[in-house]
């Protein structure tokens, strides 16, 4: 069986992307790239095209395209594809395009996680839940000093909320609660948005090993994001040893509040800047806690689980 995921382009800072190379690997897939904005061809593990759902697209039993292709349709009146899937990895940052491709019968809909899957049921729709896969090799703590340096995620998309995590950030700057912030994530816009105070570093278009260098200078990680279908930074962050706050993702699935992370409600800038203090402030025990909780929880999380539930769906 041939199968051909598409995605939207290449990027090493989007979990979603590189979530779908994994599973691509996994599944002896090639991938098929809408754009070659960002593509950088020499990192990726599997094959991979570039083009429109054309006359160009590879032949194939089985195309899986992503949650919000606007234009997944399209795939549907190409000879050479016998069938689509769309992965549902989110399902709110896109939500039109991820709610008309969920509601479209011919499509064959997979989800990632029990919180997408009841929100899609809520719509009155349908989803096999697979599950999901993490590849988190890299991510470990390094055993290094720290100094009190908080974490946060730059993107241009609203719903990450990075002006909020700015404004916390600031907020204990200001109180002398960190010593500095360390950003990773997207360059794009980067210079047209607000800076924290107290800027170590940003590292733009960050490498899964220059994201665990992030993690191992800080002792804390703030992801105000409200769009999460997962979420997967949180989890690679206690692993190294930096203890996260969180709004969003598979929260009671994978995050569990004061186990292996702190949930806060969302756009509360005073409570994540008080929960982020409690842990600087108590970082020795609290992060050896959510580690090991955390590695605890995602030991039956494989992407070999994940294909063999897509191979016995098709």
């Amino acid at each position: 069986m041939k199968i051909v995921m598409e995605l939207p382009f290449f990027s090493n800072t989007c979990g979603g992307v590189l979530a779908t190379i994994a599973l691509a690997k996994e599944l002896n897939a090639e991938i098929r790239f809408q754009s070659v904005q960002k593509l950088y061809p020499h990192s990726l593990p599997v094959p991979f095209t570039v083009g429109k759902a054309d006359d160009t697209f590879p032949a194939c039993d089985v195309c899986i395209t992503y949650s919000d292709n606007p234009f997944a349709k399209n795939l549907l009146y190409l000879p050479q594809i016998k069938r689509v899937a769309v992965f549902m990895q989110s399902y709110g940052m896109s939500i039109n395009n991820e709610r008309a491709n969920a509601r479209d019968s011919r499509f064959l809909c997979l989800c990632t996680t029990k919180k997408i899957e009841d929100a899609i049921r809520r719509d009155g729709l349908f989803a096999h839940n697979i599950g999901f896969g993490l590849d988190m090799q890299e991510f470990v703590d390094y055993g290094n000093e720290r100094k009190n340096y908080l974490a946060i995620m730059y993107h241009d998309m609203p719903s990450k909320k990075y002006d909020i995590a700015v404004r916390v950030a600031d907020l204990l700057y200001s109180k002398g609660i960190i010593e500095g912030v360390i950003s990773f994530g997207m360059l794009d816009n980067y210079k047209k948005h607000q800076h924290p105070k107290g800027l170590v570093a940003h590292y733009g278009n960050a490498t899964k090993a220059g994201v665990a260098d992030v993690f191992n200078q800080c002792k804390a990680y703030l992801m105000p994001s409200v769009s999460e279908g997962l979420n997967l930074t949180p989890i690679e962050s206690t692993l190294c040893g930096c203890p996260a706050v969180i709004c969003d993702g598979a929260i009671n699935e994978i995050f569990i509040d004061n186990i292996n992370c702190i949930t806060a409600k969302k756009n509360d800038i005073f409570e994540m800047a008080n929960e982020l203090r409690l842990l600087i402030e108590n970082y020795d025990s609290e992060s050896i806690n959510m580690k090991f909780n955390m590695q605890e929880t995602i030991k039956g999380y494989t992407w070999s689980n994940v294909a063999n539930k897509i191979k016995e769906l098709l």
